[in-house]
């Protein structure tokens, strides 16, 4: 067996075989996805697919884009803003 063909046997080997295992991470990410969205409610679920636009222009705290803003979050439970 000459060395390119011994070298192209050990690279193919080396690139096949089992997948590795699943990080501690990944499966902890997965679980706290799973436990979060068992606590959600249907609505709350359909509210995180709903992304408002709100521009980034200057408004005082009590302007009534302030306050429905807080209400997408904290009443709406909307998913981000565009």
């Amino acid at each position: 067996m000459s060395w390119s063909s011994l070298l192209l046997f050990a690279t193919v080997s080396a690139c096949v075989g089992a997948p590795p295992p699943a990080s501690t991470q990944v499966q902890s990410d997965a679980n706290w996805t799973l436990a979060t969205l068992a606590r959600m409610s249907v609505r709350e679920k359909a509210a995180q697919m709903v992304w408002p636009t709100i521009w980034g222009d200057y408004v005082a705290d009590d302007a009534t884009q302030w306050v429905r803003a807080r209400q997408y979050i904290t009443k709406e439970k909307v998913g981000g803003f565009t």
